[in-house]
């Protein structure tokens, strides 16, 4: 059936496509070993083999072999011959298809044996194993995509010229529907390539599996009934003889089944596909999954995600309740990280990021609902929230420290530093009028203050108007006729207006509630001195000396940045020296000309810090 010529034969037709797949193999061997960094740890290495970086490059290998493997011998007329040899034409296209397959495989095999070589070479006495499992299971997807490629290839080339200008279309249809319906993106093969980790194995994407090889079954069916049929120049029909017919009429009835099963398989197996929308790290990740929540975490916090996935359905339900409204859509939350000083972050209506690691399991459920609310509250906004963020910062975090204090009370240290910072605030005389301008604080002193002066707000309206009175409030901000200039106060008196509430009587409500506060903590608060620094610059070191005296519970904390419009998260925290004493390296300094500093007073249970106004200083 396979005789030694015919494969010499359809290796010689294909000798230019195994040069090109040696050449990028071999360029990824000498860009790893001579410009990497072979010593690295065994994740960068190994988990590679699941990556995407040369998904472009093997998906045009395979459609440019593909377009010309088999429309080749028609287009120069050799059928006629190739049926005078004695060689059937299915012989010649398993011939053709298996060779064509086993140069396109050498890529992935050479990642493969690449990841394994590092894997080796970076282990050590806390991860000794080679991981072959992972590795395996990479191929085989590897080998599953490859296929479908090819049948992709094959079918568009009987298109001749046609081919590529189809595949174009194909990719734009994809798309927009994409845009349209996401939930397609899980019957991408092109995804199969995407490395999914439960705990330290891999996950499966059976819903693209299944499309994979129901596809791959349907394109290479396709493509070699085309092919078989092929004669003086296409369909040569009327002279088919009946068993022919038969044939055909069997592969076709083959399809059929296989686009049947796959369609059944793939319903069957899609509740426990994994959400693949989250950013995918470089170390063993455990994805959990709710009927409204896909977690991400890293592995070893299987527990702690299984308590946050055990509390985020009530979580989600008495949001619902609260906001009167549904999420347009599934919420993803990612559990390896947050920005800098925060548990927590939300992004639109959609995605969360959880500091998952540093937050205890009793209070999981409560940081889950404050991001949750965000994203309940810039729904019902339609985005406005969030593109006047300067403006809303004090609701909208308002808003989410109620949900996280009253509905979802995991202990009172929240609640009781967030009531004595705004009772040092209001003793203080800070203007509340300032919460509305975001942007401001963070120039002058901190941002921050929006968390319990907003949360008083919030708290202070809803007592008065009925906890629905939020959503009325967020509802009447998304109306049309809203015009786009309005900001601040006046952006707020408009929504209130429009709720059919008095803005102007909730701040002076709001401003009583402060006063109450700063009476209730008056002991507390007498013993509170302002702070006050004198900072000198060393030849090594520039040091802040605080001239006041804080006794615990409170602590001393000092920050700095180059200037007002420094993002938060390049703040440098000084390093306390002595009891008195911060002080930063000379050369981590920001700016050599002039910096600012700014000391902050932390309340007892940690949750929150008063900050003094930032000061600037000369650096002689």
């Amino acid at each position: 059936m396979f005789s030694a010529s015919l494969w010499r034969v359809q290796l010689r037709a294909l000798t230019p496509f195994l040069v090109l797949v040696l050449m990028f193999s071999s360029l990824d061997w000498f860009d790893e070993l001579l410009n990497g960094y072979p010593d690295q740890v065994v994740s960068a290495g190994l988990f590679r083999v699941g990556g995407e970086g040369n998904l472009p490059i093997r998906f045009l290998m395979a459609f440019a072999l593909g377009m010309g493997l088999l429309v080749r011998d028609i287009d120069e007329r050799m059928m006629e011959f190739l049926d005078a040899i004695p060689v059937g034409r299915a012989s010649l296209f398993a011939a053709k298809v298996l060779l064509a397959f086993a140069i396109l495989m050498i890529m992935p095999i050479s990642e493969a044996l690449l990841g394994i070589v590092l894997g080796h070479f970076s282990r050590t006495s806390l991860s000794n194993e080679t991981h072959f499992g992972i590795v395996s299971t990479q191929l085989g997807l590897f080998g599953l995509q490859v296929v479908d490629f090819l049948a992709l290839a094959l079918v568009l080339s009987f298109l001749r010229r046609h081919g590529w200008l189809v595949m174009g279309l194909l990719y734009w249809t994809y798309e927009l529907w994409r845009r349209h319906d996401p939930r397609v993106e899980k019957y991408n093969f092109f995804r199969l390539s995407e490395a999914h980790f439960f705990g330290e194995s891999v996950a499966v994407p059976w819903s693209t599996v299944a499309c994979g090889l129901v596809w791959g079954a349907f394109g290479l069916s396709v493509s070699y009934l085309l092919y078989r049929a092929a004669g003086d120049r296409f369909f040569v029909l009327k002279s088919t003889p009946p068993g022919r017919w038969r044939q055909v009429g069997g592969g076709l009835g083959f399809v059929a089944i296989v686009i049947l099963g796959g369609a059944t398989m793939g319903d069957a197996l899609k509740k426990e596909e994994p959400d693949s929308t989250l950013t995918l790290p470089t170390y063993p990740m455990g994805t959990a999954r709710s009927s409204h929540y896909t977690l991400m975490f890293p592995a070893q916090l299987a527990r702690r995600a299984e308590d946050l996935m055990a509390a985020s359905e009530s979580v989600y339900a008495t949001l619902r309740t609260f906001f009167g409204t549904d999420l347009p859509s599934h919420v993803a939350v990612d559990g390896s990280g947050s920005r800098v000083a925060t548990a927590g972050t939300a992004h639109g209506s959609s995605k969360v990021r959880l500091r998952l690691e540093d937050c205890a399991s009793q209070t999981c459920g409560s940081i889950l609902a404050h991001e949750t609310a965000h994203m309940f509250a810039n729904h019902l906004t339609k985005g406005r929230l969030s593109d006047h963020g300067s403006s809303t910062a004090f609701f909208n975090e308002g808003l989410a420290t109620y949900v996280e204090i009253r509905l979802f009370p995991s202990s009172s240290a929240v609640e009781e530093d967030y009531d004595l910072a705004a009772g040092l605030l209001a003793h203080r005389n800070f203007k509340l009028e300032d919460i509305a301008d975001a942007d401001k604080l963070h120039k002058e002193s901190d941002r921050d203050v929006v968390y319990p002066l907003g949360y008083q707000l919030v708290r202070t309206m809803l007592e008065a108007h009925g906890e629905d009175s939020a959503a009325k409030v967020l509802r009447a901000l998304a109306r049309e006729e809203v015009r786009n200039d309005l900001v601040g106060l006046t952006l707020w008196r408009d929504a209130f207006q429009a709720a059919g509430f008095d803005f102007e009587m909730t701040m002076a409500k709001t401003r009583s509630r402060l006063k109450r506060l700063a009476r209730l903590h008056k002991q507390a608060i007498s013993k509170i001195p302002r702070l006050v620094g004198v900072s000198s610059l060393g030849e090594e070191l520039w040091t802040v000396e605080v001239m006041a005296d804080v006794s615990p519970p409170f602590a001393v904390v000092c920050r700095v940045r180059a200037t007002e419009s420094t993002d938060e998260e390049e703040y440098l925290i000084a390093t306390r020296t002595a009891t008195k004493t911060f002080a930063v390296d000379a050369e981590a300094l920001p700016s050599d000309v002039s910096i600012s500093y700014q000391l902050g007073l932390r309340m007892p249970h940690g949750k929150f810090t008063v900050y003094e106004r930032w000061v600037e200083v000369v650096l002689d």
